[in-house]
């Protein structure tokens, strides 16, 4: 199960807009389960809600841990978003 740790390093942390982004890339691996994890804190990365309720601020690292048949593929995308701080999205 691949696993990869990754700092928020937009300004507004992970707010709603930026994680609509994310749930949407995670949701396009329908097989694949997707966990984020900060600190004692875990979600569903394909819930808006769960993934809300992590409270991550700019400079909180997250680990995003994905199991299923896109595994390797849906860690690294989400990675390179979080990692890239969304693109515009501020």
């Amino acid at each position: 199960m691949p696993a990869q740790s990754v700092e928020v390093v937009n300004e507004v942390g992970l707010h709603a807009t930026p994680l609509a982004q994310f749930v949407s890339k995670a949701r396009a691996f329908p097989e694949t389960s997707i966990r984020v994890h900060r600190g004692e804190r875990q979600a569903d990365g394909k819930s808006l809600i769960g993934m809300l309720a992590l409270e991550a601020l700019k400079g909180t690292t997250i680990t995003i841990e994905t199991d299923g048949p896109a595994a390797d593929e849906a860690l690294a995308v989400l990675v390179e978003l979080v990692a890239g701080g969304f693109g515009a999205v501020r």
